[in-house]
């Protein structure tokens, strides 16, 4: 290859083989996170050019996986850093602009990269070796190019930033070297500067390559947390088991606290201290399984940017809230649906054309925002375009041509609006390598009730759509009230409970001779109809014991009830397949004397009198 210094020869003779394992599996889980911030650093520097932190970030990166791949024989990798971080070098002294083109290139090296991290084999593979050889070349006759239009008298100005600390004061301050063996060593490097500090520490034995690793970590964590890797298969077997241990602590409480309580005070009071730091720990356990939403965010946005440029359509991709944290396997799952709504907002929510935009009175400039936000133990993300909207009666007749509903029934506006997630329905005339709006969607919902979240829609013509996730912040626990209707007990989220009251007769509200509304103190409250869940008619004598006001979302609703049984920490267990269709109940649990009880969908509740299901 002219203009490298190495042959794809020299690089299917390294050896790979000769490192340990683990060692080689810690080094790739750094370089997929340096990977990541490369790339969300990217796409900031496409919006921000002249930005030197965020150059300087994306070198440090590039340099950090460049020292680390040389200590675990991966060639091809510290060849792709090294390249990629001498045209960062220019980048950051202002030589070559940060350019689109500059930025797609530097954007196809953390692809190759990654794809060596995911599949170690391509360390391997002539071809790809080949094809990361060529757009290596591209690079250095970028970097050559630029380097002869250089001017003499161009002044850099030096950054004032904090210099993270070189790697002969990291050993030095670790007892591996002295000043001596410092100096020795970049005697040595100024008369080869194509080697690292470190290798030649290592050549002349004066540091292990151990040690040298450890050294170029410690430079790239300067002023940040320290971290200890933990497989995610430990944690969430912590998590179950201490879920297994709340429900044992509810089955003792309710069988035997009472009894020491009337015996044995000290028990007792000891049984209170056993639940807090039990609760303690299930809290523990289930922040190490939160992360934020930045990576997947990340992510989104580059499917976005390749989207918007292989669409050639004018669009501005936002996201907001990354910071917003979520159960770690949620987030996992989460993506693909997420991906799938955003191509759809871009190639078929966005209109076509500039003109078609100014006639609407509308920017130039489509704009497609992903957000997110926690609210009462969910988190919603929203994916939203300010484009055409969904057509309604297109909608319509296509699920009727394809035979998806019933012809003789009068539909809703949302229900009609949800005719894109039935299976097999599409307004896209063909398919094409982004998809249509309403392909896969049934995917989509589906996909996201498999984690217990539910997908709403909301879309106004010419004004655009919003498809609205609700998830669960985690999977695994949460404070439940158990009550006790027709007979049997169910649980609701503590959390949407606002009062329990003990109904008067002078506070029914009726409306056609139905107890429709109950007035609490200045709010009258309409009363849920309970009994059209079980497909029961309520018996003209049955007089509710209880009603539980429900909140959500500012609105307040009124459920009848028979008894309050207690309120207990609960492990959720999702609903299996056969109960798909119970829409009222977002899960199950088991209760404290081991019988299993439905969780109620409050949602959903609040939409039963509302036409919406």
């Amino acid at each position: 290859m002219s203009g490298l210094d190495f042959t794809v020869e020299e690089l299917l003779a390294n050896d790979y083989d000769s490192v340990d394992e683990e060692f080689l599996e810690d080094f790739f889980v750094e370089a997929k996170e340096h990977i990541e911030n490369i790339e969300m650093k990217l796409l900031e520097l496409e919006k921000n050019s002249s930005d030197p932190e965020i150059i300087n970030s994306i070198f440090r990166s590039y340099h950090t996986i460049k020292g680390l791949a040389g200590f675990v024989s991966q060639l091809l990798i510290q060849k792709i850093a090294h390249t990629t971080e001498t045209l960062m070098d220019l980048c950051r002294n202002n030589e070559i602009s940060a350019t689109k083109k500059i930025i797609d290139i530097i954007l196809l090296s953390t692809d190759l990269i990654n794809k060596i991290c995911q599949e170690q084999s391509l360390n391997k593979n002539e071809n790809f070796i080949r094809t990361a050889c060529n757009h290596l070349e591209s690079i250095q006759n970028v970097i050559e190019s630029k380097d002869s239009e250089l001017s003499l008298d161009i002044e850099v100005e030096v950054s004032s930033e904090v210099q993270s600390p070189k790697i002969g004061e990291i050993l030095e301050q670790h007892d591996v070297l002295d000043e001596d063996d410092i100096q020795d060593i970049l005697e040595k490097q100024s008369e080869n500067t194509e080697m690292m500090f470190g290798e030649i520490a290592v050549k002349e034995q004066k540091a292990t390559p151990k040690e040298v690793v450890e050294a170029v970590r410690t430079q790239a964590k300067v002023n940040t947390n320290e971290y200890m890797r933990v497989p995610l298969s430990k944690i969430e077997h912590l998590t179950n088991m201490i879920g297994e241990l709340m429900i044992t602590h509810s089955v003792i409480e309710q069988s035997t606290i009472n009894k020491f309580r009337t015996e044995d005070n000290s028990i007792s009071s000891n049984f209170l201290k056993v639940s807090r730091i039990t609760k303690d720990i299930q809290n523990l356990a289930m922040n190490l399984k939160m992360v934020s939403l930045k990576s997947t965010f990340q992510k989104i946005s580059r499917i976005a940017r390749d989207t918007i440029f292989e669409l050639d359509k004018n669009i501005m991709f936002i996201t907001q809230g990354e910071n917003t944290e979520i159960d770690r396997s949620v987030a996992e799952k989460i993506l693909e649906p997420l991906v799938h709504l955003v191509k759809n907002a871009i190639s078929h929510g966005i209109e076509s054309s500039a003109e078609e935009r100014v006639s609407l009175s509308k920017a130039v400039q489509g704009l497609v925002t992903v957000s997110a936000y926690s609210k009462r133990g969910f988190v919603y993300i929203e994916v939203a375009d300010d484009g055409k909207g969904l057509n309604k009666e297109r909608i319509y007749q296509k699920a009727i041509e394809k035979k998806l509903i019933d012809s003789n029934r009068n539909y809703s506006d949302k229900e009609i609006q949800e005719f894109i997630l039935l299976p097999g329905f599409s307004t896209a005339e063909k398919v094409d390598s982004i998809s249509g709006r309403g392909v896969g969607m049934d995917v989509v919902k589906t996909e996201v009730q498999k984690i217990g979240g539910k997908l709403d829609i909301n879309s106004q013509i010419n004004k655009g759509t919003t498809f609205i996730l609700k998830l669960p912040i985690n999977n695994a626990v949460m404070n439940g009230t158990i009550v006790n209707l027709a007979k049997s007990n169910y649980i609701i989220p503590t959390i949407n409970v606002k009062q329990i009251i003990q109904p008067k007769n002078e506070q029914w509200v009726y409306i056609q001779s139905k107890q429709s509304m109950i007035k609490v103190r200045e709010d009258v409250i309409p009363v849920i109809d309970i009994w059209r869940i079980f497909d029961q008619t309520k018996s003209k004598d049955y007089e509710p014991e209880l009603i539980i006001i429900l909140e959500m979302e500012h609105t307040l609703k009124a459920l009848p009830i028979d008894s309050i049984t207690g309120r207990q920490e609960i492990v959720l267990k999702p609903l299996g397949e056969e109960f798909k269709n119970l829409n009222f109940f977002s899960g199950s649990s088991i209760l404290a004397d081991g019988a299993v009880s439905l969780i109620f969908d409050i949602e959903n509740l609040f939409k039963l009198d509302e036409g919406a299901l």
